[in-house]
């Protein structure tokens, strides 16, 4: 993530945590911050074993669950209405493709760049097409 967009998407949270009234917001926003944090300053930020609780925090308790989700859609490094969409309707989960042609993959990245749009963006919604049995 480079600076620009962490200052955008923190700049963006901080204020929906002040002013989102919704149950659980004021901790999701704040733990969204804590996870975009992360994904910017890398293990700069925090140590190993928080990050591991942190993306571990799930359960019962509303307070944990939303925290877990919060820091886990900010260290995807989420837009803000694609986190909103993680409150709303539950978790977000890391999916990791192992190998992808160096051609394609660069390919990719460029077309992404082109339209505007984030990699992680383009693959949620190819995903979503493809569920939905749409053309991909």
């Amino acid at each position: 993530m480079n600076e620009k967009k962490f200052q955008r998407l923190w700049r963006s949270a901080k204020t929906l945590s002040q002013v989102d009234e919704t149950p659980n917001a004021n901790e999701f926003w704040n733990s969204y911050i804590r996870g975009l944090r992360r994904n910017y300053h890398g293990e700069n930020f925090g140590n190993p074993g928080e990050h591991e609780t942190w993306m571990a925090l799930t359960g019962p308790d509303e307070t944990r669950r939303f925290r877990g989700i919060g820091y886990r859609a900010g260290f995807e490094g989420l837009e803000i209405e694609q986190a909103r969409a993680a409150f709303d309707g539950g978790d977000v989960t890391t999916v990791m493709v192992r190998k992808v042609p160096a051609e394609l993959q660069r390919r990719f990245k460029s077309k992404c760049a082109e339209n505007g749009i984030s990699l992680q963006a383009q693959m949620i919604e190819l995903m979503k097409k493809y569920v939905e049995g749409g053309q991909i």
